[in-house]
């Protein structure tokens, strides 16, 4: 979660981190997830939203034709994902899970950057795509709650995600409640 990130997404989310040590009874570092684990995700992820967006479209019956070229485009990519290739995603997922539920195990919360960079500018954000994303959508993937806090900084916004373990909610709520009181 934490490679590649900027000095100034390190610097929020360590500052953020202080304050929760105060929260908690303990913190330690994990080897998992993995950078393996969020990329994995992110590849097996992005195959699955689009085969389900596609098969949302196509069953409501829209005209892709009216569509920006950029989603239209991903649909129509979708439609020739082999139903082994989604499958075979499907199967990553559970495993992934599986494995991620182990890590909750040991821990009762993750904390890491929301994502790795300071937001890039309107017209560069294509090439910034996957890496603003790469920290949350394993979350999501396999259906662990997780909530962004935001960190104050002077500059552009930079968040601490805080991920539980299935029914981990109010924990998460919790912590972000407790670590925004008295933010301006």
């Amino acid at each position: 979660a934490w490679e590649g990130a900027e000095a100034a997404v390190e610097a929020a989310v360590n500052a953020r981190l202080d304050h929760l040590r105060g929260l908690v009874a303990s913190m330690r570092e994990t080897d998992r997830p993995a950078a393996a684990d969020f990329g994995g995700a992110n590849a097996m992820g992005l195959l699955v939203s689009r085969c389900e967006a596609a098969t949302f479209h196509r069953a409501a019956g829209l005209d892709r034709s009216l569509y920006w070229a950029e989603v239209r485009d991903q649909l129509d990519a979708a439609d020739r994902v082999p139903a082994t290739d989604y499958i075979d995603a499907q199967r990553y997922r559970a495993v992934l899970r599986e494995e991620m539920l182990a890590v909750f195990r040991e821990h009762h919360v993750l904390a890491m950057p929301t994502s790795p960079v300071l937001a890039p500018l309107v017209d560069r954000a294509d090439e910034y795509l996957t890496i603003l994303s790469r920290n949350a959508i394993l979350w999501s993937f396999v259906g662990f709650p997780a909530i962004s806090v935001p960190c104050p900084t002077p500059g552009l916004p930079v968040g601490l995600q805080l991920v539980a373990g299935p029914g981990g909610e109010a924990l998460l709520i919790a912590l972000a409640t407790a670590l925004t009181k008295g933010d301006a």
